[in-house]
C-alpha cells in the first residue's frame, strides 16, 4: 500500500461493519472497510436470506434503538431501491406472568408501542399451525418482519462504494500499531488511518489482544435446523420462545433460504454454551448438533403440528455472546480512536442500522441519544482488562 491515510477504516465486512461504514460515508469521510474473507461468505454471523426484525424486546433499550433501526433500514432501501424489508407479525410465546414476559410487555409500554396479548386459544386461532397449553400467552409484535440479509448486506456496499468507501476484501489485519495515525498491517500490506472500529464478530477476541486487551466474549457455534411445513398454505409465525429454562429459549421464522420450509434455532444462553475457536468450528460439532437437535425436535413434536416432526436440514453460522446478552459499543481504555463493538450475541443483526449510526457517532466523537452504558466495556459483566 501506498502511504494514503484514512479517515476511518472499519475492519469487518458483516453487518455491524458495514452498517458503520455506511453512516459515515454518508459524511463524505476517506473510509474503507478491511474485511477478511472474499465477499460474499459463510464464515461469520451476518450471511443468509433471512433475519427476523422486531421491536418484541425483553430490554428497553433495544426497543428503544428499534424504533429509530426501522427508520434507517428503510433509508436504505429508498438509497437502493430494492425491497429489504417484508413485514409479519412476530410472537413471543411464554408461560403467564413470567419475569420475561412482563419485560417484554414494559418495554413495548415504556416506549409507546402497540401490541396485542393473545390467549392460547387466541394463538391457534391466530395460527393453526401451532398449539400450546392454557398456561400460555403470546405477545404480538405487529411491526416485526424479515429483513432479506445477504440483500442487505449488498445494499450497504453499493451505497458505500457509490459515496466513494472503498471495500478491500480478502483483507486479513495481522497487526495493530495504534497511536495519533494507526497502522494496519494486512495481507495485503499496511493501512493506515485516523480513526479505526473493530467489528469482527466472532474474531473479537483475538483482535482484541492484538489491542491488549481481554474481555469476556465467547465465540460459539449457532445450529439452524429448517422442518417442512405440512401445508404451506397455512399460516405459520415468527416466534420467540421465551423459557423459563433457559437453555431452551427458541425461535422461528418462514424462511425464503427454502421455501415452504421453516427455520428454528436454540438461542445460545451466556450459561450453557460451548465455545469455539472460529477458525476451527466445525471441529467436534457433533455433540452440540445432536443436543440442539433434541431440544428443537421434543419441542416441535409436542407444539408445531403443522410441522414434520423431524429437521431435514442443518446449516451453521457463529454467535459471539456477552455474559449478559448485550453488546459492547465503546472506545478503547486506551485509545479514544479505536471504536470497539463486539458481542452481538445472537441479536445483532435487526441493530445493525443503528449500531452503525452510534458507532458513527463515536467516531465521530458526536453525542448519542442513547444511554449507551449498556453497551459499556467497563461494566463488570465483560471483565474487561489488559493483557
Amino acid at each position: 500500500m501506498s502511504e494514503e491515510i484514512y479517515d476511518v477504516i472499519v475492519i469487518g465486512g458483516g453487518v455491524e461493519g458495514l452498517g458503520t461504514a455506511y453512516y459515515l460515508s454518508k459524511r463524505h469521510l476517506k473510509l474503507a472497510v478491511l474485511e477478511q474473507f472474499p465477499l460474499p461468505h459463510t464464515r461469520g454471523s451476518s450471511h443468509g436470506q433471512t433475519r427476523i426484525i422486531r421491536k418484541a424486546y425483553n430490554k428497553a433499550i433495544y426497543t428503544q434503538m428499534m424504533k429509530e433501526a426501522y427508520t434507517l433500514w428503510n433509508e436504505l432501501e429508498q438509497d437502493v431501491d430494492e425491497e429489504l424489508f417484508i413485514k409479519d407479525e412476530m410472537v413471543v410465546i411464554s408461560e403467564k406472568d413470567t419475569e420475561d414476559s412482563k419485560c417484554y410487555i414494559n418495554s413495548f409500554e415504556s416506549n409507546d408501542i402497540a401490541y396485542q396479548l393473545l390467549s392460547s386459544d387466541q394463538l391457534t386461532a391466530r395460527y393453526p399451525t401451532i398449539e400450546f397449553p392454557q398456561n400460555h400467552i403470546g405477545i404480538l409484535d405487529m411491526d416485526a418482519g424479515i429483513l432479506r440479509a445477504d440483500k442487505c448486506l449488498a445494499a450497504f456496499q453499493t451505497v458505500i462504494k457509490r459515496n466513494g468507501g472503498k471495500i478491500f476484501d480478502g483483507t486479513k489485519v495481522d497487526k495493530i500499531e495504534p497511536g495519533e495515525v494507526v497502522s494496519l498491517h494486512t495481507t495485503r500490506g499496511v493501512f493506515k488511518a485516523h480513526r479505526i472500529v473493530v467489528a469482527v464478530g466472532a474474531w473479537a477476541p483475538k483482535v482484541f489482544r492484538m489491542l491488549g486487551l481481554e474481555a469476556a466474549l465467547n465465540p460459539s457455534r449457532a445450529h439452524v435446523f429448517y422442518w417442512k411445513l405440512k401445508d404451506d398454505t397455512k399460516r405459520f409465525p415468527i416466534f420467540i420462545y421465551s423459557s423459563v429454562k433457559k437453555e431452551e429459549e427458541l425461535y422461528g421464522i418462514r424462511c425464503l433460504e427454502y421455501p415452504g420450509y421453516v427455520k428454528a434455532c436454540v438461542h445460545a444462553n451466556p450459561d450453557y454454551i460451548i465455545p469455539v475457536d472460529p477458525d476451527n468450528r466445525d471441529c467436534n460439532a457433533e455433540d452440540s448438533i445432536h443436543q440442539d437437535r433434541v431440544t428443537l425436535e421434543a419441542f416441535v413434536s409436542k407444539y408445531f403440528t403443522g410441522l414434520e416432526p423431524q429437521a431435514k436440514i442443518i446449516e451453521t453460522c457463529m454467535y459471539t455472546l456477552t455474559p449478559d446478552a448485550d453488546f459492547i459499543l465503546d472506545k478503547h481504555p486506551k485509545h479514544s480512536n479505536i471504536i470497539l463493538a463486539a458481542g452481538f450475541s445472537g441479536h445483532g443483526f435487526k441493530l445493525g442500522t443503528i449500531v452503525g449510526k452510534v458507532l458513527g457517532q463515536m467516531v465521530l466523537n458526536e453525542p448519542s441519544e442513547y444511554d449507551l452504558s449498556t453497551f459499556s466495556i467497563h461494566r463488570e459483566s465483560v471483565a474487561c482488562k489488559a493483557v
